[in-house]
């Protein structure tokens, strides 16, 4: 599983070349062993963000993705029509949508009591500083313990 996280800005949020450049830096393993890119931008271009629609995230099968109006759909066979990007062979894309009010994804990355933790410290100091990351770190190598514990 690889991670892709990025700090775009809402005048250039991430987009179509965006999602296409990470998926090329994805390794090309045996067909054997399954990758799995997650996508997560502060703001997504408002093409991108469309083709997410509402949802939290949209997760990409191996194929080329082309709009079909506003959303993604497996590219037919049409040479006429481009594709937006392309997953590879065992490979699957997931793109966390950060606008909808449940965070977009945000949860799904960091874990429900992790994440709370952030808010909690961001509210009291209105921005992290390092003790206060030094304080919730716990939090966070307790939760992947149990998440290694859990497999």
């Amino acid at each position: 599983m690889g991670f892709a996280l990025k700090a775009a800005s809402p005048s250039a949020g991430t987009d179509w070349s965006d999602v296409r450049d990470e998926l090329s830096k994805a390794p090309q393993l045996p067909a054997h062993l399954p990758y799995t890119l997650v996508l997560w931008s502060l703001n997504l271009a408002p093409q991108l963000q469309g083709a997410l629609g509402s949802g939290n995230s949209a997760a990409f099968e191996q194929s080329k993705w082309q709009l079909h109006g506003s959303a993604l759909v497996k590219a037919m066979m049409n040479p006429a029509t481009r594709p937006v990007f392309e997953v590879g062979v065992a490979q699957e894309l997931v793109v966390a949508n950060p606008h909808p009010p449940s965070g977009g994804g945000l949860e799904e990355l960091l874990g429900t009591r992790l994440l709370e933790k952030v808010r909690s410290t961001t509210s009291r100091t209105r921005g992290l500083s390092i003790p206060h990351l030094t304080d919730w770190m716990p939090v966070l190598q307790t939760a992947m313990q149990q998440s290694d514990a859990a497999r």
